[in-house]
């Protein structure tokens, strides 16, 4: 079966996109190509070099041995190498801190942070739990007990964090409440990056 025949699109940045059909119609199927997860039978998709995805699926997956708030610090992991590596540096710093390579090492990891967010890393990662409605009395609580709309808002959760250039969303509200439907949608409004739905 045919799902698009003669299409050409763009996807700028900022753009907000509804993908809708009939079940079976190959909404998913299309998500999949655009991620790289499928290849199209004809025709291509590129991606602009530097850019990138983040995919949340109907059925996504986290780490059953995380806890909540060690499952969204993941959302940072290299953040949390260049944060490591950037302390390693600085004992060197200490001893000769003039040395050219080391600072230039500094200096590119401080960007990775910045560029990030990293040093708000714990504000940020409050603020979108709280938003998906994890208080702080879940930060503890293990992600292998969580219940199916736990699990989907936690998904949604960490990939906010992310912050990727484009977003591409499978059914994001389900399992999703009023009020946190509410909230994703206060939160998209003000995202930077392209949106697929």
């Amino acid at each position: 079966m045919v799902v698009l025949e003669g299409i050409n699109a763009t996807v700028e940045q900022g753009e907000r996109i509804g993908i809708v059909g009939e079940n079976g119609a190959g909404k998913t199927t299309l998500l999949k190509i655009l991620c790289g997860e499928y290849q199209p039978d004809e025709g291509e998709m590129q991606l602009t070099r530097g850019v990138t995805l983040g995919y949340l699926e109907q059925n996504s997956k986290l780490d059953p041995q995380q806890d909540v708030y060690g499952e969204m610090r993941n959302a940072f992991a290299p953040v949390l190498e260049a944060m490591n590596r950037m302390h390693l540096l600085e004992k060197k710093l200490e001893k000769d801190p003039h040395d050219q390579e080391v600072l230039a090492e500094h200096a590119k990891l401080s960007a990775v942070i910045d560029a990030a967010d990293g040093y708000n890393m714990d504000v940020n990662i409050k603020k979108v739990l709280s938003g998906m409605g994890f208080g702080p009395e879940t930060y503890q609580k293990s992600v292998a007990v969580l219940s199916g709309g736990e699990h989907t808002r936690l998904c949604l959760a960490r990939l906010l964090l992310q912050r990727p250039d484009v977003l591409i969303l499978d059914e994001p509200t389900n399992h999703l409440d009023f009020i946190t439907m509410e909230w994703l949608e206060n939160y998209l409004k003000g995202y930077s990056g392209a949106v697929l739905v």
